[in-house]
């Protein structure tokens, strides 16, 4: 495909994926955690979000991280199981994300979807990040290809109508 002009990426065409921002794609109704908020406050909240993602930012609103509801169910229970533990009523969600030790790949609001390449490859969210490093949204594998079938879908009967 390559040698008749045809790249790929993740088996998706490099020229669709160019015509479309990160911005087109991402979503930004999720909730931020604040990496000195206990664990026994993210584990309330975990009901009502809508996201089993929660950047976490620091005191100037800086992302530092990314924590899963496994994570958070994870140490919720352990700090149940051992109640009688003073120092387990101090989990904070920084201190979760040096247990995972772990870095969650990100992407800028002005990139092209081509720059996506390979970041899904362990986790299906990454954050958005602003030129500042603060959180602007969220980006999932399933609304990469969302934007990116409604974008082909647009260019094929774009095609037609220029047929017809």
């Amino acid at each position: 495909l390559a040698e008749r002009g045809m790249n790929l990426i993740d088996g998706r065409s490099v020229a669709v994926l160019e015509s479309i921002s990160v911005r087109d794609a991402m979503v930004m109704d999720h909730e931020t955690v604040h990496e000195q908020e206990p664990v026994s406050e993210i584990y309330a909240r975990l009901l009502k979000t809508r996201y089993p993602f929660f950047p976490v930012v620091n005191s100037q609103g800086v992302y530092s991280g990314l924590l899963t509801v496994d994570m958070v169910q994870e140490a919720w229970s352990s700090q149940t199981e051992t109640s009688n533990a003073p120092l387990s009523k101090l989990l904070e969600a920084k201190d979760l994300l040096y247990r995972a030790n772990s870095k969650t790949p990100s992407v800028k609001v002005g990139d092209r979807l081509s720059a996506t390449g390979g970041v899904f490859d362990d986790i299906p969210c990454v954050p958005v990040l602003g030129e500042d490093g603060k959180v602007i949204g969220l980006l999932f594998s399933y609304h990469v290809r969302l934007a990116y079938d409604r974008e082909v879908t647009r260019r094929s009967l774009s095609l037609d109508n220029n047929e017809a």
